[in-house]
C-alpha cells in the first residue's frame, strides 16, 4: 500500500515553508535596496545644495562620512530575516504544519483499517513506536527551515563577524547569545524539537477519535491553540505576573517566545518548561494508545 497522500502533505508542507522563507529573504533585500537608493538620493541632494547652508552641508558631510547602508554578519541577517514581517505568520503556522505532515501516515492506516494488516505482521507496540518514531522524522523541516535562511544570510553577507555588528548595529541578538555561540544554538533547536514532539503527540491523541484526516489536523490545532492559551494566560499572567508576582517570568509560558532571541541564562528555564510539557504530551499519549482494542474500537468504520 504507497501512501501518496502523505508524500503529497509533506511536499505542500515544505513548498509552503521554502515560499514564505523566500518571500521574507526577497523581502528583506527589497528593503536594503530602498536604503541604498534612499542614501544615494540624499547624496545626490546634497551635491547641489548651495555653499551658503551650514546647516545642510554639516548634515551632507555626516551622511558622506557614513558611507551608507552596510550589511550586517550572518547571525544578524538570519534574525532579521527570521522576523520580518512576512515571515512571523510562520509562528502560528508552523504548529499546524507539523500536525500536517506527521499525522498523514498514522491517520490513514488508522482510518482505512490497514493498520489491522500492520498488527499481523507486528506487535501493536511496535506498530505505534515505529509510527512515531516515523512522525518524528517529519521535524527535519523546522532545521530545513532554517537552513534556508541560515544559507541566504550568508550568501547575503559573506561574513560571520559578529563582533562587528554588536558594535554597529542595533542588536536583534541577545549579546549573551555570542557568549557560546555552540551552545546558543543547540539550546535554540532543542527548544523547536521539544516543542515539535508536543506538537506531534497532540496529532496523535486528536487522530485517534477523529472521523477523517481533516478532522484529525483541525481538532489537533484548535487542541494546541487551547493549550498555548491556558500556558499564556493561566500559568503566565494569572499565576507568575498575579500571584506570584514575578511578571518577567510570564515569557517562559509563551509559546512564540520560542522564536526570541537566544539568551542562554533565559532558554535552559525556557528549555526546562518544553521538556516539562513535553513529557507530560508523553504521558497523555502514551495513556491514548496502550490499549489496542481502545483504538482498533475507536476507529471501526
Amino acid at each position: 500500500m504507497k501512501y501518496n497522500r502523505n508524500n503529497a502533505v509533506l511536499m505542500l508542507v515544505i513548498m509552503v515553508i521554502v515560499g514564505f522563507s523566500l518571500s521574507a529573504i526577497f523581502n528583506n533585500m527589497r528593503e536594503f535596496n530602498m536604503n541604498i537608493k534612499a542614501y544615494n538620493y540624499k547624496i545626490n541632494k546634497c551635491n547641489t545644495i548651495s555653499d551658503n547652508d551650514t546647516t545642510i552641508i554639516n548634515y551632507c558631510n555626516e551622511i558622506k562620512k557614513w558611507g551608507g547602508p552596510k550589511r550586517s554578519d550572518t547571525f544578524f541577517t538570519f534574525f532579521d530575516i527570521l522576523f520580518d514581517d512576512r515571515f512571523t505568520i510562520m509562528q502560528i503556522l508552523l504548529p499546524f504544519l507539523i500536525i500536517m505532515c506527521s499525522i498523514s501516515k498514522i491517520n490513514e492506516k488508522l482510518k482505512s483499517g490497514f493498520i489491522k494488516n500492520e498488527l499481523l505482521r507486528q506487535k501493536y507496540k511496535s506498530f505505534v513506536i515505529k509510527e512515531w518514531i516515523d512522525s518524528l522524522k517529519k521535524l527535519f523541516i523546522i532545521p530545513f527551515m532554517f537552513l534556508i535562511i541560515a544559507v541566504a544570510a550568508y550568501i547575503l553577507t559573506g561574513n560571520f563577524d559578529y563582533k562587528n555588528s554588536l558594535l554597529n548595529f542595533n542588536p536583534w541578538v541577545n549579546p549573551i547569545f555570542f557568549d557560546n555561540i555552540v551552545i546558543s544554538i543547540i539550546i535554540y533547536l532543542t527548544n523547536f524539537l521539544l516543542h515539535g514532539i508536543f506538537i506531534i503527540n497532540i496529532g496523535y491523541i486528536a487522530t485517534k477519535k477523529s472521523r477523517g484526516y481533516i478532522l484529525s489536523v483541525l481538532t489537533a490545532y484548535i487542541s494546541y491553540l487551547g493549550l498555548w492559551a491556558i500556558s499564556e494566560t493561566f500559568f503566565g499572567y494569572f499565576i507568575m505576573s498575579g500571584l506570584l508576582k514575578k511578571p518577567e517570568l510570564h515569557n517562559y509560558f509563551s509559546f512564540t517566545t520560542l522564536w526570541g532571541y537566544p539568551d542562554i541564562n533565559n532558554f535552559v528555564l525556557f528549555t526546562l518548561y518544553q521538556a516539562i510539557i513535553t513529557i507530560i504530551s508523553c504521558i497523555c499519549f502514551y495513556l491514548s494508545y496502550r490499549n489496542k482494542e481502545g483504538v482498533l474500537i475507536a476507529n471501526e468504520q
